[in-house]
């Protein structure tokens, strides 16, 4: 009965957990009993809650687990999760959005799972416009991390209209740390995107965030900026006038000065 699938779910997401700590040896064990493949059939259950419980459940066999990661890309998560990604609740995006995000976090050469990732993305750039934060922010990072991915998904994500909508995410109050690595990343050894995400206006906000943000949001800036000035003269002369080499030197005495370093290196047509 559904009822007992959630509480069979429930139990088995409450030894999976310490408080708000993963149980890395429950993790392991689960796994090696055998949970993976029902839960992941779980995910396509008729019982919304189900459904959300058996996503949680995966999604924490995942965190930081390559092993475990492997096994619930190959059980075939990823089909009903981008499914999942369609749905109304809030809480079932958010959780299929973070395991998603797990399953793209081990990069390797299976190019049936790429394929499937890259099934993501339209629905992921669409929640950059969901009506809730927390949906939009969990859709932010798993772009950021699928970016990374391979060279093919991070085209995708830009053809699919996500990178006006992550910069507009640099000038809130909220996200502009996770929004500034993955334009970070759809910007890394890409050309056509580095130019996108200038025209787009990344270059001001990103540099008052050398100043404004956060330590690990400015950490992220000077990244954003680095690879956006590679290679690109027009980008290192935008960037400069647009006041970053202060804020940038002053970086150079914190946490972020290897990032800062070579954003300058890079402003300067400097290899490193």
């Amino acid at each position: 009965s559904p009822t007992l699938r959630e509480a069979a779910a429930r139990a088995l997401w409450n030894l999976a957990r310490n408080n708000k700590e993963i149980n890395r040896e429950n993790q392991k064990a689960i796994a090696h009993a055998g949970a993976v493949e029902p839960l992941v059939l779980l995910l396509g259950d008729e019982v919304p809650r189900v459904r959300v419980v058996a996503a949680a459940v995966l999604n924490d066999l995942a965190t930081d687990n390559i092993e475990n990661q492997v096994a619930v890309a190959r059980a075939g998560a990823i089909a009903p999760l981008v499914k999942l990604l369609q749905d109304e609740e809030a809480t079932a995006l958010v959780m299929a959005a973070s395991l998603l995000k797990s399953l793209a976090a081990n990069r390797g050469d299976d190019r049936d799972l790429q394929v499937a990732l890259g099934g993501a993305v339209i629905p992921l750039v669409a929640l950059l416009r969901a009506d809730t934060l927390l949906a939009q922010e969990q859709a932010v990072s798993t772009l950021g991390v699928l970016a990374a991915y391979s060279p093919e998904i991070q085209v995708a994500i830009a053809r699919a209209g996500a990178i006006v909508p992550l910069v507009e995410r640099l000038r809130g109050d909220m996200m502009q740390g996770t929004a500034a690595l993955a334009l970070r990343n759809l910007a890394v050894d890409n050309p056509d995107n580095q130019v996108a995400i200038v025209q787009a206006g990344a270059v001001v906000p990103l540099v008052k965030l050398l100043e404004d943000g956060m330590p690990g949001v400015r950490e992220e800036a000077a990244r954003a900026l680095w690879n956006l000035a590679v290679d690109n003269l027009d980008h290192q002369v935008a960037i400069v006038r647009s006041g970053a080499a202060i804020p940038l030197v002053a970086l150079l005495k914190g946490d972020a000065q290897e990032h800062a370093t070579l954003a300058l290196l890079h402003l300067a047509g400097i290899d490193e």
